[in-house]
This record gives C-alpha cells, structure tokens and sequence, in this order.
C-alpha cells in the first residue's frame, strides 16, 4: 500500500452523508453500467486497495470477535467480483432473491 492508501475508520458526526453517497455510486457505477441495481449503484475509489482494505478490516473485526466464519454476497451477473472473491478465500454457498435487487445473489463465505 502506498502512503495515500485510504484510512478505514467508523463514520463519524462530523462526516458528510452526502459525500459518501456520492462515494459510494462512483465505486458503484461499473456495476451499474451493467445494469445491476446493488443498494449503493451509482460508486471510483477502484483500483486504490479499497477493496482488500475493507475485507481485511472485517476479516481483522471478525476474529476480534471470536468468528469462524464470514459471508458475503453479490450479484451473480459481476462475474469478476464472484471471481475476485474466489481468489481471496470464499467460497460459493448458495443463490439468494431480494424483492430490492434485480438480481440474483451468489452467496458467498470464507473460513477464518
């Protein structure tokens, strides 16, 4: 990680709402150009080691907790994220429907 790797911290009263959301759909935006409506589409902190630093924050806040296991999911149409997690550790577990999504979820969990 570079030394302008971005802090991971708890939201605090003095942060923006309105900055994160517009954080979170430029990370999202991709995804959502793949007409998959995550929750958070619309997000560009990508290719920065966003990603393996928030996994490696719960990871870290997991065993703190005394946890075996975590989970996750996503869509199943982002082929590259269901891959990406595959090489990190997690495995597939099952499909799940949401009436808020349109799509199917791939869930996904990692042995601690």
């Amino acid at each position: 990680m570079s030394p302008e790797a971005p802090l991971i911290r708890v939201f605090g009263d003095s942060d923006s709402l309105e900055e994160l959301t517009e954080f979170l759909h430029r990370s999202y935006k991709s995804l959502a150009d793949m007409g998959l409506r995550y929750l958070a589409t619309h997000q560009s902190a990508q290719r920065q080691g966003v990603r393996s630093l928030l996994i490696e924050r719960a990871e870290e806040l997991a065993r703190k907790d005394n946890a075996s296991e975590i989970a996750l999911d996503t869509a199943e149409p982002a082929m590259h994220l269901i891959e990406w997690y595959k090489r990190i550790g997690f495995r597939f577990i099952e499909y799940a429907e949401s009436d808020v999504t349109n799509y199917c979820s791939v869930i996904m969990s990692k042995r601690l």
